[in-house]
């Protein structure tokens, strides 16, 4: 039989079965350690972490906010808590204790995508309520200010995800509340003196209760209607309570005519302005 004939009958007949023999495969040691513990069942982590908890002197859940990864890996099977938990302190306590309602923003570091989570950023908003004060009533966010909240840790969630105006996770994680942003205080944060995006929704949120409804109507606004409205706290810390200065930095492409601006509008507040009843 030719080579040529060969391959045909081969073709039509199929190649014969290779009968498989179970055969016992070697593992190396380190792998098959690594197998082993990795598979363990989840209470004997729990007991390893209750071994961990004694040695860190433990008592209670609460106190492993304070405990660190490195506090965790210097007294544990690494290899269990690097490969099932991913070097992660947080994710070990909630899956051994999934009873447990963690707080996971009282650790020292929160896991790298947890604020991305706007139920998280919700959760932690409704807690930091009721530390600063702020129970069912929402309406009380009016008088927090950034320093109430820098104490809870919340600096690093404003900062990421809302240019570190608390004003503006606020209106983003209660949307159905009928929020009025003029009732903020303008002293939100350092980003803000900088931000003529921020500031132009701020002040047309202000014309708005103002009644302004043309850029023409900034030219009859008075001392004392920027004091009533509180908007000369903005125009006082942010443009030394220069009026026509703050509305040429946020609408430069308007053609301002200075002269046209209440000459008062362009001096310092004093305390007795501010104190006065209006005329």
């Amino acid at each position: 039989m030719n080579l040529g004939a060969a391959k045909l009958t081969e073709a039509a007949v199929g190649k014969p079965k290779r009968r498989y023999q179970s055969v016992k495969r070697r593992v190396h040691p380190e792998k098959a350690s690594f197998q082993g513990k990795f598979w363990t069942p989840p209470r004997e982590h729990k007991k390893m972490l209750e071994e961990v908890g004694k040695k860190l002197k433990i008592k209670t859940l609460e106190d492993w906010y304070k405990v660190t990864q490195k506090d965790v890996l210097e007294h544990c099977d690494k290899m269990i808590f690097v490969h099932f938990y991913d070097s992660s302190i947080q994710t070990a306590l909630k899956k051994i204790y999934p009873l447990h309602q963690w707080e996971e923003w009282k650790f020292p570091k929160v896991s790298k995508h947890f604020w991305d989570s706007l139920y998280n950023q919700r959760r932690f908003f409704d807690w930091l309520g009721k530390q600063v004060g702020v129970e069912n009533d929402l309406s009380k966010w009016y008088q927090v200010t950034q320093g109430d909240i820098s104490a809870h840790r919340a600096a690093s969630l404003l900062r990421l995800h809302y240019g570190g105006a608390l004003w503006r996770a606020l209106m983003a994680i209660y949307p159905l509340h009928d929020w009025k942003p003029w009732l903020f205080s303008a002293r939100r944060s350092p980003q803000f003196r900088r931000d003529f995006v921020e500031q132009r929704f701020y002040l047309e949120a202000m014309a708005q209760k103002m009644g302004i409804k043309e850029k023409a109507d900034w030219y009859q606004v008075t001392q004392r209607t920027l004091i009533d409205n509180n908007l000369h706290h903005f125009v006082q810390d942010i443009y030394d309570s220069n009026l026509p200065r703050a509305l040429k930095s946020v609408y430069p492409e308007h053609p301002w005519e200075g002269w046209r601006f209440n000459s008062r509008l362009s001096r310092t507040f004093t305390s007795n302005d501010i104190d006065s009843k209006p005329s």
